[in-house]
Formats: C-alpha cells, sequence, structure tokens
C-alpha cells in the first residue's frame, strides 16, 4: 500500500507545502519568530493509506468473489463481480464467464453480516456490445446484498484518483490497484479509462473514486475488436477500461428480463477509413440492412447523427458506440447538394457480404472507361446468356457502366439468384454487333468461378511469352531478411503491362535461390507472373513482426514494375503458410488471393468479414501426404460461413512449387467478375 502515491495525494502534498510556505513567509515578515514546524511533519503517507481504505471500506462489500465449475476446464475458476440491487443481481465482466460454466457461485458478504456465505446464481443476460454479464444470486428469505452507490458521471474529473478492487484471493478481503481515471469516452463512447493495474483478478469488480462511489465495472475492452477477450491481452499494461455504471441502469432492467444486448449495426461501407480525415461518403449499403432500408444511397454524404454534426469516420463511431441493436438513430445525409434526413433502427447482424458474379475476366491493360470482356466461363451465368469476349457492357439495369468498378458497384447492392438487364455491344472488327440486352442472373463468387485452363491465363496482350528470367534482389531499410524478385526479362525497362505478383513466402531456412529460380522460371516467363520470396530472419521460424516487412517488400517491387493490384496473391507451405495467412489477414487492402497447401491457419489469426471494397479469395491446397484433413475442414466451414470465396483441391505434387503452373492460372484470374 505505501509503495503506491496517487496524483490527488500528490497534488494534497503541493498545495500543503505551499500553504506552509506562505504561512513561514508571513510570520518571518511580521515577527522575525521562528519558523513553524516543517511540513514534512505531516504523514501524507498515511493521510493517503486512511482515505484509500476508508473508500475501499465502503465500496467493497458491493464486490463479490465469483466462482465458475464446469466448462472449459482450464478457463473455470475464481474471478469479481459488483453488486447493482439489494436482491441479488450482480454485473461481472463476460470474460470471466467465456468458458459457458453450468454451475457459478457467488461468495458475498451479505447486509449485517460479518463473513461471506455462497449462493447459487444464475446468467440472466450478455450485453455483447460492453462484454458484460448479469448474474442473479438465490438469496434466502430476509437475505440481501449491498449494491454499489454509483459515482455521478457528471462529476468524473480526469487525473482523479480511481481505485480497482478485486475479490479473487479472499471472498472476505478485497485486492486494490490504484491509479487515474485516464480518460472518458472511450472505446466510442462505452467507457472510462484508468491507468490502475487491471487484469483477470479485477475483471467485474467496481473501478471507485476516493469517496467509495463507483465509477463503473471493469472489463477488458479494444476499441477494434468486439470479441469477449479483446483488451486481455493489456494486462497490467495501465491500459484498463470500465463501463460507467450511473447511466447504465436502463441496460440492467433489460438484462433483468433474460434480454441479451447487441451492439447496433448499420451497414454502411464509407469510401475511406481514415478515420479522422475524410468526410464520411457511402461506398455501399448491404443488403437488408438498416441503411438500406431505411434509404441511404451510395454517394450520399453523412452530415449528422441525432443532431450532432459530423465530419468523419471518428464522430459516426462516438454516435453509434453506444447504441444496442433495436434503437433508432437519426441520419442527415448530403444528397446532390440538398440535405435529406432518414431514421433508421439499428440490428444486431449484418448479414455476411456476398460478392456476386457473372462469370467474366476484364480486358486489362486497355481503355479505362470501357467494361469489355476478356474471357467468358463455360457454364457461368454470362456463358448462358451468350456474352462473348469483346463484349462492351454499358448499362446494368438502366444505370450506365463506364468501368469494371462501375459494374461491381451496380451488382455489389443485389443479392443472388437476382436478375439483371445488361446492354452490351461488340466493336471487334471480326465481330462487331450493335447494343443489345441480355438478362443474366447473379450467382456467388465462389460458385460460378472454378480454376481456369492454364493456357486461358496466359497474358492476351503479349505477342510472345518472355523467354528470359530476370532475378533482383529486394532491400528493405531497417530490416536484415532476404527477399527475392523474379520478374520477365524486359521488366528491367519499365513495361506498361500491369503483371499479377504472387508473393511465395519461403519456407524458415530455405535459402537457395538458385533452386528457387529453376522453380519459378516457368510460370515467370511463360504466364507474366512476377515472383516474390521474402525469407525469414531466422532460419528456425517467422516472427508475427515479420508481416511489415513483406509489406514493406511489396512497395519495393511496385516501385520498380507496374502491379496490378486486382491480382496479389500470398501463400505458402506449412509454416510458410501460416505466415501468408496472418499477413493476408492482417493487411486486407493488399492481398485479394490467399493460398495455403498443406498447412492449417495459425492458432490466434484476425477475425475477418467479406468486404465489398476487399476481396479475399482462398485457395487451400493439400497433397497426399497432409493427415489433418478434418482440421482443415473445420477451418474452411468457418471461412465459408463468412462468405469468403474458397477453391479446394487436392494434389499428388509434394510441394507448392510443383503447383506453381496450377496456381498461377488461379492468380491470373483474381480479378474475375
Amino acid at each position: 500500500m505505501h509503495n503506491i502515491l496517487s496524483v490527488c495525494f500528490l497534488a494534497l502534498l503541493n498545495a500543503t507545502l505551499a500553504i506552509a510556505f506562505a504561512a513561514d513567509t508571513s510570520a518571518q515578515t511580521s515577527t522575525k519568530k521562528s519558523p513553524p514546524s516543517p511540513a514534512a511533519e505531516v504523514d501524507f503517507l498515511q493521510l493517503e493509506e486512511d482515505g484509500v481504505k476508508a473508500a475501499v471500506n465502503r465500496a467493497s462489500v458491493s464486490a463479490v468473489q465469483i466462482e465458475s465449475i464446469g466448462g472449459n476446464a482450464s478457463e473455470a475458476g475464481v474471478s469479481t463481480g459488483t453488486v447493482v440491487s439489494a436482491d441479488g443481481l450482480i454485473l461481472t465482466a463476460a470474460y470471466n464467464l467465456r468458458h459457458e460454466p453450468p454451475n457459478i457461485f457467488v461468495k458475498a458478504v451479505a447486509a449485517d453480516a460479518k463473513q461471506p456465505e455462497r449462493y447459487i446464481a444464475k446468467l440472466l443476460a450478455t450485453d455483447n456490445s460492453r462484454n458484460l454479464c448479469l448474474l442473479k444470486a438465490n438469496l434466502p428469505d430476509g437475505v440481501e446484498l449491498t449494491p454499489a452507490v454509483a459515482a455521478a458521471e457528471d462529476g468524473l474529473m480526469i487525473g482523479a484518483t480511481t481505485i480497482a478492487i478485486g475479490k479473487v484471493h479472499d471472498p472476505g478481503a478485497a485486492s486494490i490497484s490504484v491509479g487515474i481515471l485516464s480518460a472518458t469516452d472511450r472505446i466510442w463512447g462505452r467507457a472510462v479509462q484508468t491507468d490502475a493495474k487491471i487484469s483477470r483478478s479485477n475483471y467485474g469488480g467496481p473501478l471507485i473514486n476516493l469517496k467509495g462511489d463507483t465509477i463503473g465495472v471493469l472489463v477488458p475492452l479494444s476499441p477494434n475488436d468486439g470479441s469477449v477477450e479483446a483488451g486481455s491481452e493489456w494486462y497490467d499494461s495501465g491500459i484498463g477500461f470500465a463501463i460507467p455504471l450511473e447511466s447504465y441502469s436502463a441496460s440492467i432492467e433489460r438484462m433483468a428480463q433474460g434480454t441479451d444486448l447487441d451492439q447496433g449495426l448499420l451497414g454502411v461501407t464509407l469510401t475511406s477509413e481514415d478515420v479522422y480525415s475524410d468526410i464520411p461518403e457511402i461506398k455501399f449499403c448491404a443488403p437488408r440492412s438498416p441503411s438500406s432500408e431505411c434509404g441511404l444511397k451510395v454517394k450520399d454524404t453523412i452530415v449528422a447523427m441525432d443532431g450532432r454534426n459530423i465530419i468523419n469516420l471518428a464522430q459516426m463511431k462516438h454516435v453509434l458506440g453506444p447504441k444496442y441493436a433495436g434503437d433508432d438513430i437519426q441520419i442527415t445525409v448530403m444528397r446532390e447538394g440538398k440535405k435529406e434526413t432518414f431514421t433508421a433502427t439499428l440490428t444486431d447482424k449484418i448479414e455476411p457480404f456476398v460478392e456476386l458474379a457473372i462469370g467474366i475476366i476484364p480486358q486489362r491493360n486497355a481503355d479505362a472507361t470501357t467494361a469489355v470482356i476478356d474471357h467468358v466461363f463455360p457454364d457461368s451465368p454470362a456463358a448462358k446468356s451468350e456474352l462473348s469476349r469483346g463484349d462492351i457492357i454499358s448499362a446494368i439495369n438502366t444505370k450506365e457502366v463506364k468501368t469494371w468498378d462501375d459494374f461491381q458497384a451496380v451488382i455489389n447492392q443485389l443479392e443472388s439468384g437476382e436478375t439483371i438487364e445488361v446492354v452490351v455491344r461488340n466493336e471487334s472488327a471480326s465481330n462487331p454487333s450493335p447494343a443489345k440486352t441480355k438478362t443474366i442472373e447473379l450467382a456467388p463468387l465462389s460458385a460460378s468461378m472454378p480454376v481456369i485452363d492454364r493456357d486461358d491465363a496466359r497474358p492476351k496482350d503479349d505477342d510472345q511469352p518472355e523467354k528470359e528470367l530476370l532475378t533482383v534482389p529486394i532491400k528493405v531499410a531497417g530490416s536484415a531478411n532476404l527477399c527475392t524478385a523474379f520478374l520477365p526479362d524486359k521488366e528491367g525497362k519499365k513495361s506498361s503491362i500491369a503483371r499479377p505478383l504472387l508473393v511465395w513466402v519461403a519456407q524458415p531456412g530455405d535459402s537457395d535461390v538458385d533452386k528457387m529460380e529453376k522453380t519459378i522460371k516457368e510460370v515467370v516467363t511463360r504466364y507474366g507472373l512476377a515472383v516474390l520470396v521474402p525469407q525469414s530472419l531466422n532460419p528456425q521460424g517467422w516472427n508475427p513482426e515479420e508481416t511489415e516487412f513483406i509489406v514493406k517488400a511489396i512497395g519495393k517491387i511496385k516501385e520498380r514494375i507496374k502491379i496490378d493490384e486486382d491480382r496479389i496473391a500470398i501463400g505458402g507451405e506449412k509454416s510458410a503458410a501460416r505466415m501468408s495467412c496472418l499477413t493476408a489477414l492482417i493487411h486486407r487492402d493488399i492481398f485479394r488471393g490467399l493460398i495455403v497447401f498443406d498447412s492449417l491457419f495459425p492458432r490466434r489469426t484476425p477475425r475477418v468479414e467479406t468486404r465489398p471494397d476487399q476481396r479475399l479469395m482462398i485457395l487451400l491446397a493439400t497433397s497426399d501426404e497432409f493427415t489433418p484433413i478434418d482440421k482443415l475442414e473445420k477451418i474452411k466451414s468457418v471461412f465459408e460461413k463468412r462468405k469468403f470465396p474458397i477453391t479446394q483441391i487436392q494434389t499428388q505434387d509434394k510441394s507448392l512449387a510443383k503447383m506453381l503452373p496450377e496456381l498461377a492460372s488461379w492468380i491470373n484470374a483474381l480479378d474475375r467478375h
């Protein structure tokens, strides 16, 4: 206790010393007598200890010990809760019950009692937005618990002393951690922040002030991840969060009725993800979402929400953050120079985005103002509607189409099974035709797009495939990792052709560049595919932090040749495949394809969702030697539920290198529509 000196008492010390100094000066001026006893005789540490003790004694009776038994045994155990009603309602962090225990007990000191007693408790509801659970202790008749006294939120002061209370070690005595109130309105308007050390010992317990009032209930949280364990990695780091208690009473009433609470979702994607700089212009409204059903449209600019002016995404998040599914929100947008206001009812779930397609490959390196078809897949919706190579799409459902981005933007707002009216014409000399309308039924991208034949994947813009191979060492500033790029020979002259790129992550310890060159030559020279081979610094394994080195190496190769942003894939085998997964899932803005050969995904991967502006297609390949097929199928099912396009193949080849020609065709078609 004596080793903790809060900011509050430091301020008190400074003020007292200042007063003492002033009094001493006055005394010397007026009487010239000996100075009074020095201020150092005041025991400020004792004052601090007495103040903290008084606050903890007042509040600790509302902190209880929670014991969970069953479920995942490795996560079961003892945690802390905060009493919020005399009849036994208790809030705790959802983190403490993430293992879904069938048996929950509460050890608490009842009002007018001296010793803690053990009571059976049950889970009533979960707040999935703030990661809180509400329990109900089964109290005998006449027994009451002491609820926490909520601190007034309008009286919270940054820098004020805070005390985090836990009851893990002893249900009758509190363990504490002292700090200050670092910030309010954190986690997009849902929490306050403290620099007191917060860990599993006090998750679910109260964060109190020096009066003994409860500021909020402690939970692990993260601004960019809503999972139940998000934020727990900041264990005792001085970054802790609490859900304010005073304004939470309405939520407690709903949860007491057995109602789970979920974050309110609108269902829009903006043209920019810059949180603070760019205006919030709508790029996509998810079908059947609150945004589309209330009348919002693509290219609307959001200027106000619930009467608060909005100029960036951060302000949107602060308005939406505290709201639950079922809540209404007023949204004012600027549309064609005029303001319009809509009311949306937020939902708890937005269906995963399903990318739709008609079964074609666009013509590349051509006039960017026309949507010209280069290849039509057999048995695809486009083939069934008799579209052919050279056809130019000029309109969909009466909406003008100039580019393939226009084409995709239109069908992104539709659903699988819907039909579209497509206006096409063909201006080729061998097969000219006037404009005509075709009816095409949309299908999910993964359902209509098989791996195409290798000859079809050859670049149509070259008369002859390149015969030579250019091997280029790639150096990244600040990194000692080795990296090699394999390019068509003429790319040394900076060709105008945009090339597909495969980032082939090397197996740790595999540094034989000459061997790689022989393997890679065919796909580079025949298919026009640029290949980048980054190597791990440690020959024993990849470090997750090396994802940044891989990304920087891609930037270096882009300085040398023109890369097609829609055809960048990353892949590897075994442990290198796991590094590929991590890099692709973290940097969704870069990669459009992910190749996993003879490997599972990393144990801890970022949770990702399909997005209309960040396509990610996955190719799972296994050889006859790969045995954990069942585990791979489970991983595949997870990504399929999230609607990622997945192709799965089995091969007799024993290495990714031997599969490169087949992979080249898949990568060449990553921009298919």
